[in-house]
Parts: structure tokens; sequence; C-alpha cells
């Protein structure tokens, strides 16, 4: 049985008899039966079942939200690698960079590039994490983009904090974009 058809049913059987529309005494409490004539229905059973209808599509829309932003949500210690667009690739780089997963880093970095990422000598303990991360492109052709990403760093005792840095990335032949370089500047 479907949680729709559950739900109407639990709240038929929960809802009060009709105004008017009591024959005698029922057998259980004194309270009035209901009489039911399916081919007249009263105004309160309309207003009721117009009731129970909205409260399922309601239930049913928020359900639908919450399993849609569950199936779109990275499971922990994954990394989406989706280097479709310059945005993609940099949101992707960040969240690596959170997980403290330094192959998947390493991925997102041109060729040239890879030694840009051995930060802190690998040692992901060391890493920073980054909360509000916003990138916007500033210059973008089919081949190259360069955008500014802003957030908020937490970084190790020692090292230095910034709030963003400017990213270059390249088309691959592939397809995939890749970042060739980044930083304060």
């Amino acid at each position: 049985m479907s949680l729709i058809s559950s739900f109407i049913l639990y709240s038929t059987e929960l809802a009060p008899p009709s105004q008017g529309g009591g024959t005698g005494p029922n057998p259980v409490g004194g309270a009035k039966a209901m009489r039911m004539n399916p081919s007249k229905p009263s105004y309160g059973s309309l207003v009721q079942l117009k009731y129970r209808t909205s409260v399922a599509l309601v239930l049913l829309s928020v359900s639908g939200l919450l399993f849609a932003s569950c199936s779109t949500t990275t499971a922990q210690g994954s990394i989406g690698k989706n280097f479709n667009t310059p945005l993609h690739a940099a949101y992707s780089w960040f969240e690596a960079i959170n997980q403290k997963q330094r192959s998947s880093m390493i991925a997102h970095a041109a060729p040239a590039a890879e030694g840009m990422m051995n930060w802190n000598g690998g040692v992901t303990s060391m890493w920073p994490s980054f909360t509000h991360v916003s990138c916007a492109i500033t210059n973008s052709t089919r081949s190259i983009s360069n955008l500014l990403c802003t957030f908020k760093e937490k970084a190790a005792p020692g090292n230095q904090i910034d709030t963003f840095w400017t990213m270059s990335l390249e088309r691959s032949a592939s397809g995939k974009w890749l970042i060739t370089n980044y930083g304060q500047g």
C-alpha cells in the first residue's frame, strides 16, 4: 500500500463523523454513528476529503524533495569527480581538499601543475579546510578559464589564512577541466 493511500485510510478512520449525519447510538462510547450516502456527500465530508488530499499532496511533495536532495548529496568519503565545467572542477577540488583525499585533489591538476598540489609533504592532517566556497568565472574561452573563488579557510597553526584564490583551468584533450594555477594573485 502506498504512503498516500495509507495516510488517507488512516485519516479516514480517525475523521470525526460529518455534522448532521448521525443515526442512533454507537455501541462504543455512545457517540452517533456516521451515515454514509456515497451518491450525495455532505459539505463537511467534502471539506474533510479536500483537507486530507491537500495534506497527502504536501507530504508527497516534501518527501519527494527530501529524496531528491539526499540522492544528489555526495557520500562521505567519496569525491564526485565532476570536471565538466570549470566551476564543477573547482568545487570538486575544494571538496577533495576538505575530505583530505590527496589522490583526488591531485587528479584535478593538469600534469604540469601536479607539483603545486603537494601540500605539507602530503600530510593531509595539516591541510586547511574551506567553508562558504563561492567561485565565479572571471574570463573564459572554450579551452581556458579563470575563476575567483572566495571562502572561509581554517588552517593549522602557523599557516597563512586566505579569503580568496584566483584559479586558472584548461580543458584537457579528454574534455576535463584541470587546474593549471591557483593562489593569491
